[in-house]
């Protein structure tokens, strides 16, 4: 087997760019015209609710320091804001939002694709997340949920506060990733053929010259059968001409 070595790699690329980079154009074209042409797009919008146990809102809307907050009543509301997701991600409660939607969507449906979290930076804060091919429905589905949120969660816990802090207003596109798609499609296919190339050139036997015999046998090389062909178009001495 031939020995792999950088210089090696480098030519094999050299010889086989050409046919790379029309790989590589293919495979980024059929990217970009199924991200285009076959897959619908899909929009995202996002709405927020916000949970505690009373002390931490109720007490900052009257004004007291934030430090007169104890770190109990913290971890109560983050315990709280933790629960609600639950609550909000069960199936009676996408039932209840179906019947709100008129029944548009099933619930099972709802649950496909809707996500609900706590915000990573803010513990008390809880997203609603809606995915949908219209960013008309997207909107309308998440400011739905946090309307019905507040009344839904506190048949549960009576005594949380849980208030609105943020309607969804805007739907961004999420789906397809029409350009990172294409760019990796596109090094996939240049990836694709030079590691062909790499395997079938590394199986390769035969000898193609003498700098080839003498890189890859420590033999001593004797002679060299010429090409008859090229020395016959070279006006050389032909043994079928004199024959």
């Amino acid at each position: 087997m031939k020995e792999i070595t950088i210089e090696y790699l480098v030519t094999l690329l050299v010889r086989r760019l050409l046919l790379m980079l029309l790989a590589a154009a293919v495979f980024a074209a059929a990217a970009f015209g199924y991200c285009r042409l076959l897959v619908d797009p899909v929009y995202k919008s996002t709405a927020q609710i916000v949970v505690s146990n009373g002390a931490v809102i109720i007490e900052n809307e009257m004004g007291i320091d934030d430090s007169k907050i104890s770190g109990s009543d913290i971890q109560s509301s983050i315990y709280l804001a933790d629960v609600c997701v639950g609550l909000l991600q069960t199936q009676d409660f996408y039932k209840k939002l179906s019947e709100k939607l008129e029944n548009k969507y099933s619930y099972s449906r709802l649950d496909g694709f809707i996500s609900v979290s706590l915000n990573r930076e803010e513990d008390l804060f809880i997203n609603i997340s809606v995915n949908n091919t219209s960013p008309e429905e997207a909107k309308k589905i998440a400011n739905t949920m946090v309307a019905m949120a507040p009344d839904y969660l506190k048949d549960f816990m009576p005594s949380a506060k849980i208030m609105i802090t943020a309607t969804a207003d805007n739907a961004s596109k999420v789906a397809p990733r029409t350009a990172m798609t294409t760019a990796l499609f596109f090094v996939i296919g240049a990836a694709a053929v030079y590691l062909i190339a790499l395997i079938v050139d590394l199986n390769d036997k035969t000898i193609k010259g003498v700098a080839d015999f003498t890189d890859n046998y420590n033999i001593s090389l004797l002679g060299a059968v010429p090409n008859f062909e090229l020395t016959e178009l070279q006006g050389g001495y032909s043994y079928a001409e004199n024959k």
